[in-house]
């Protein structure tokens, strides 16, 4: 039925909503297929494109007659998209700088206090230390170099071989992933016995020997079990459970990093989704409702306009007297809106500034009071450039209203630079608030790591705070043989000086932030500055 197709329907007394009924016969091969987009509406691209190229011819040719004059040239326009480039650019160079100055520090910062801090979960003799003094003792225990640089190597490569560009090559294969996760457990509890001191002096201090690697060997973490002394089912399930015990580290290690990566995401999203950051509402949804009221009140608008002015009227009434807001506007650029969905591009019409025309009869002898002393044939024009986008608030139909809700809305620079503040401050808090939720089941898996390689090799456990994997629960003679005990397996010093030693490492990270973020905000520069 063609393009008056939907009408020719409503004609005949059918609703757009009824089910389509197929006709019967074999169908046109070269009919087009009839596509829609997601409102229902028949769409056609040849179409769309078509109706593009006569916008901009049409615009191109009153450019040309000088009916309407160019706001910006292509020149103009490619100046201003390289400028914004440039800028966009520079903001994040400067972004990426500071985001690798902000990780450092905040690795050596974590690094510096993780030792510590796990020397406070393991021994029983930092329950006695006053928080005042616990720099003073860790001085006296080690040498400076042994206290920030035991362990280092080992996590620096265990940080390394995580690294998207070296692990993202063995994500194909099963067996690859099993063994760079292997190896990045080794090496990171390679580095929690450094710290902790459970080492043989002997031992390396830049990186673990090759037996180390080797399961079931004398220097690895998962300890030899000897063979079953017979294939009876008790010894052998002896013997698995054994086997089950010494990966056990392993097991909890790979758990309480997925645990820990979970948390602090999930933190980190939440904690951003509060801070202020700059943010700015899609501009082209607000345009396009405006636009299409706009047009609204124009299609209502001119019927009523017709209708209350007779056409005798319209003849006899003088040119002079007519208001500037009647008189209708032929020759503007056609709007792309016009023909195109909401989601087209409509950078690629000509922008336009229109010329007002201003006709009016100048007699040589004016009588104001004798419509009829006036010559005909006498008239003049005066050619005026078009406000546009200066007077956009008065053609809104509220007496500047646009203006105003323009002026009120407050368009901000997004991007990297801008939101770094918000960024690194939801980095430090959810890293401390994960820190403090699974510390716990970091103190619990520790102390199993170091029972464990002590009763395998003979050492003392005297000095060690027992694993305490139900905490805050504590065995008793109760009702289900547990009480609740928040210090069960701490002590009120050891828990002490973990609160402070917390509030150090966040006291250091707010001062980087700060730092930062003076930065960021002394080198945010607007686009008038630009």
């Amino acid at each position: 039925m063609g393009r008056l197709g939907p009408l020719t329907s409503m004609a005949l007394g059918r609703s757009p909503y009824d089910d389509v009924v197929m006709g019967e016969g074999e169908s046109d091969p070269r009919e087009p297929l009839q596509m829609y987009d997601e409102r229902g509406r028949p769409v056609n691209p040849e179409t769309k494109r078509i109706n593009k190229d006569i916008i901009r011819s049409h615009n191109e040719v009153m450019l040309v007659i000088g009916v309407v004059e160019s706001e910006n040239t292509i020149e103009e326009l490619k100046a201003e998209q390289l400028r914004r480039y440039e800028h966009e650019h520079r903001d994040v160079h400067i972004a990426r700088r500071l985001e690798g100055v902000a990780r450092a520090c905040e690795f050596f910062g974590v690094y510096g206090v993780t030792g510590m801090r796990q020397r406070i979960l393991l021994y029983r003799e930092y329950q006695h230390v006053p928080f005042s003094r616990l720099w003073q003792v860790e001085r006296q225990t080690q040498s400076p170099t042994s206290l920030w640089l035991h362990g280092l190597p080992a996590y620096l490569a265990s940080t390394y071989i995580e690294m998207p560009w070296i692990s993202n090559r063995f994500r194909a294969s099963a067996v690859a992933r099993a063994g760079f996760t292997y190896l990045k457990i080794s090496l990171e509890l390679w580095g929690l016995l450094q710290q902790t001191q459970l080492l043989p002096s002997s031992a390396s201090p830049w990186f673990p020997s090759w037996k180390f690697f080797v399961p079931f060997s004398s220097a690895s973490v998962i300890s030899p079990c000897p063979l079953p002394p017979s294939l009876g089912t008790r010894s052998i399930l002896g013997w698995l459970s054994r086997i089950g015990l010494s990966v056990t580290p392993y097991i909890v290690s790979w758990l309480l990093h997925n645990l820990y990566v979970s948390a602090w995401f999930w933190l980190h999203k939440e904690i951003y989704a509060m801070l202020p950051s700059p943010s700015n509402h899609e501009p082209r949804s607000i345009d396009n409702l405006t636009l299409s009221h706009r047009l609204t009140a124009e299609r209502e608008s001119e019927p009523a306009q017709s209708q209350q002015v007779p056409p005798q009227d319209a003849t006899e009434r003088p040119i002079h007297a007519m208001p500037t807001e009647d008189r209708p506007r032929r020759s503007r650029a056609t709007n792309n809106e016009d023909f195109s969905s909401d989601d087209e591009a409509t950078d690629e019409v000509v922008s336009a500034t229109l010329i007002s025309f201003d006709v009016e009869n100048h007699p040589e002898n004016p009588d104001p009071a004798h419509d009829s002393n006036i010559p005909p044939g006498v008239w003049s024009a005066e050619l005026r450039p078009n406000p546009g986008h200066d007077s956009a608030g008065s053609r809104d139909g509220d007496d500047g209203g646009g203006a105003r809700r323009r002026a009120s809305s407050r368009i901000y620079r997004v991007n990297e630079l801008t939101r770094l503040p918000a960024v690194y401050a939801a980095e430090i808090l959810a890293r401390q608030l994960t820190s403090l939720i699974i510390w716990p089941l970091e103190a619990a898996a520790l102390r199993e790591l170091a029972w464990q390689w002590c009763q395998a090799r003979g050492m003392s456990t005297r000095g060690l705070w027992e694993p305490a994997w139900a905490w805050p629960l504590r065995a008793s003679n109760g009702l289900f043989g547990f009480r609740f005990d928040f210090f069960a397996g701490f002590s009120s010093g050891s828990f002490v000086n973990l609160i402070g030693l917390e509030l150090v490492h966040l006291l250091f990270d707010a001062t980087m932030w700060s730092l930062v973020s003076s930065y960021v905000a002394g080198s945010i520069v607007s686009d008038e500055q630009w």
